[in-house]
């Protein structure tokens, strides 16, 4: 049983003439010219091919691909392979950003257990609350920490060994870390507001209104594009970084009345099947989301269903769609630019809508929940952290 953790952003690389594969899975597929499509296919050892084919194959589709090049869907998988449709229905349990960071902390972990001289699927709960120690005194968040209690148990789990992080030890570590820490202030991304976005918006802005730099730079034209797009539906709509990264075209819908709605499949809050989410219309002010949307797609001929809608422009063919650690990057880079660097994060676009929802008095809790797309309304709640008890306080105004 593999517990690979696929890097889907691995660049893939053109079939070699005379070259099979078996079971290979289409990961992406792009319209080229003349009825061709460019399928993007991963092989049994995570190698990301492409090859030409006027098949238009749906995204998920296990082909085999003959030497003259020519994939060929298997049909009826599940039925005649059913424990290979099970480690695929195994691999989409978890997102590409889970899966990356799993193997991240997997990583750790087996690095660990080298200098210690133990096998990292043979080790001791001690162990693990020994590691966690380690760890914490590297710096590392309680997030970061429960995220390796995880991703232990998780490859223990699919190589069949018992999972010593299940333990009472590991959880009363886990404890004592967090209790440890209760009095440090804790490293939050700084909230993005209104008017923090419309600062980073205006050198995107004077790029774009001049007629020299699209001349000379036509590159830093379409990046400017990408990216007031990118941050005016980031912050609009509340999105994670791994939602922005992670859309389609086929997921967008442009409403009679304005604004831009979003089909967010496989997310944090619902990872079995999909949920909407959608940036208000404001056209009125010059930064409406959907004008800004439509203005990228069609400068960047992302046209077809599939196409990733934020991608990298100077990639080879135009099409490569970018992770959420590179939108994280831009976000910091552009905020950077008009020195607002310090604190900024991928996060900071939601944090910053949250705040803002949250701090308007004719806005209900329950609406902010909504619009964050959270099932706790104390998960919600803790974005307001002080304003919150200020502003809702039950004595203001009394003295």
């Amino acid at each position: 049983m593999s517990s690979r953790v696929r890097d889907s952003n691995a660049q893939a690389v053109p079939l070699p003439e005379g070259r099979s594969l078996k079971r290979a899975r289409v990961e992406a597929r792009e319209f080229v010219a003349g009825g061709i499509t460019r399928l993007v296919v991963c092989d049994s050892d995570d190698r990301r091919w492409f090859l030409l084919d006027a098949s238009s194959f749906e995204i998920g589709t296990i082909v085999d691909v003959s030497p003259d090049g020519v994939a060929r869907p298997i049909r009826n998988t599940e039925e005649s392979d059913p424990y290979e449709a099970a480690e695929r229905y195994r691999e989409l349990s978890r997102s590409d950003a889970t899966r990356r960071a799993y193997k991240a902390s997997w990583r750790a972990w087996e690095s660990w257990c080298l200098n210690q001289g133990l096998s990292p699927l043979e080790a001791r709960p001690a162990d693990v609350a020994a590691f966690l120690a380690a760890e914490a005194g590297q710096g590392l968040s309680l997030s970061t920490l429960r995220q390796r209690v995880a991703a232990i148990g998780h490859v223990c789990a699919a190589n069949d060994r018992a999972n010593p992080a299940r333990a009472a030890i590991v959880d009363r570590t886990l404890a004592g870390i967090a209790r440890g820490r209760a009095r440090q202030s804790p490293r939050q991304a700084r909230a993005l507001g209104a008017d923090e976005l419309k600062q980073i918006l205006g050198p995107i802005e004077t790029i774009l209104a001049s007629p020299a730099i699209a001349a000379s730079d036509p590159m830093a034209r379409l990046r400017a594009l990408r990216d007031r797009a990118l941050l005016l539906l980031g912050w609009g709509a509340g999105l994670r970084r791994s939602e922005l990264a992670g859309l389609r075209v086929e997921d967008l819908v442009f409403p009679k009345d304005g604004g831009l709605a979003v089909r967010l499949v496989g997310t944090k809050s619902r990872q079995a099947g999909h949920e909407w989410a959608a940036a208000p219309p404001a056209e009125h002010t010059g930064y409406d989301a959907a004008r800004a949307m439509r203005i990228w797609l069609d400068a960047a001929g992302i046209l077809e269903p599939a196409y990733a809608v934020f991608v990298d422009p100077a990639s080879r063919n135009g099409r490569k769609p970018m992770s959420d650690r590179h939108i994280a990057r831009i976000i910091q880079a552009r905020a950077a630019a008009v020195g607002l660097g310090p604190g900024v994060s991928g996060h900071s676009l939601r944090r910053g809508a949250a705040t803002e929802a949250l701090e308007r008095p004719d806005v209900a809790l329950w609406r902010s929940q909504q619009f964050l797309r959270h099932a706790d309304p104390r998960t919600t709640s803790g974005y307001g952290e002080f304003r919150d008890a200020l502003s809702r306080h039950p004595l203001r105004g009394l003295l």
